[in-house]
C-alpha cells in the first residue's frame, strides 16, 4: 500500500510559505502602507552677500624688461572692466580688455592669444603678462587716481 504522506507534507509547506510571501507583499504595498507625514520645511536664513566692491578708476604704467626691446604695458582699469596695451615697437603690439573681478583683473586680445592675469594691490597691478607661449611678471605702479 502506498501512502500519500509524502506529496502531501509537501503541499501543506508549499502552501504556509506561499501564505507567508502573499503576506509580507501586501504588507510592503504602498496603498496600504501607513503614510508618513511629511517633515516641516525647514527654515532657512539666506544671507546676502556683501557687495563686491570694485577698485576705484585708475591707470597703470611699467616698462618689461625683455631681451630684446622692453614692453610697454599701459592698464587701464574703469568699474567692472579693464583694458590694457602692450607694445614693444617692433614684434609685439597688442590690444587687451576684459573683467575686474574684487581686484583680480583677466584680460584677453580679441583672439585670446595674448592675456594678462593680474590683481591690484598697494597702488600697483602685479601680474603676468602672456604673449604666445611667452610670459613676463610685472609690477604696474598707478599712475592716474580717480579720473
Amino acid at each position: 500500500m502506498t501512502t500519500l504522506r509524502g506529496p502531501f507534507a509537501t503541499l501543506a509547506v508549499v502552501a504556509v510559505a506561499g501564505a507567508g510571501l502573499w503576506l509580507v507583499n501586501t504588507s510592503q504595498d504602498p496603498a496600504t502602507a501607513p503614510v508618513a507625514a511629511p517633515a516641516p520645511a525647514a527654515v532657512v536664513q539666506t544671507a546676502e552677500a556683501p557687495p563686491v566692491q570694485l577698485p576705484a578708476p585708475a591707470d597703470y604704467s611699467v616698462q618689461i624688461p625683455t631681451k630684446g626691446a622692453s614692453i610697454a604695458l599701459d592698464i587701464s582699469v574703469a568699474g567692472a572692466t579693464a583694458k590694457a596695451y602692450a607694445c614693444d615697437g617692433y614684434d609685439i603690439e597688442t590690444w587687451l580688455s576684459g573683467p575686474v573681478t574684487g581686484n583680480a583683473l583677466s584680460l584677453a586680445s580679441a583672439d585670446r592669444l595674448n592675456r594678462l592675469e593680474g590683481r591690484i594691490q598697494d597702488r600697483a597691478v602685479v601680474g603676468t603678462l602672456f604673449i604666445g607661449d611667452r610670459s613676463w611678471d610685472f609690477t604696474a605702479p598707478v599712475v592716474t587716481d580717480a579720473r
